[in-house]
């Protein structure tokens, strides 16, 4: 099962919001980006339950991050490094 569906079906079965997304993986470490819906439980106070939920599933250790907004242009700016340039000619 793909991390996106794993994170989505524990996000579930703990009654949290399911559009939470994983925008990098590093080893370990998977960062999420979400916005919090005020219609579900608080996502943050949840966040060690379904780091368990997640090491549980996959047998392996899980550290669950929210991605900041320096972490965010960080990501951006490596992405924009990293695309491959087209040669003109």
């Amino acid at each position: 099962m793909r991390q996106q569906d794993l994170l989505n079906e524990a996000c579930k079965s703990l009654g949290l919001q399911d559009d939470v997304k994983i925008v990098e993986v590093i080893k370990l470490r998977w960062v999420l980006d979400y916005k919090q819906d005020v219609n579900k439980p608080d996502f943050g106070q949840n966040m060690i339950k379904l780091e368990r939920l997640l090491q549980a599933a996959t047998k392996h250790p899980i550290d669950l991050r929210l991605e900041s907004e320096s972490d965010k242009n960080k990501r951006e700016q490596r992405n924009v490094l990293n695309e491959p340039r087209q040669s003109s000619g």
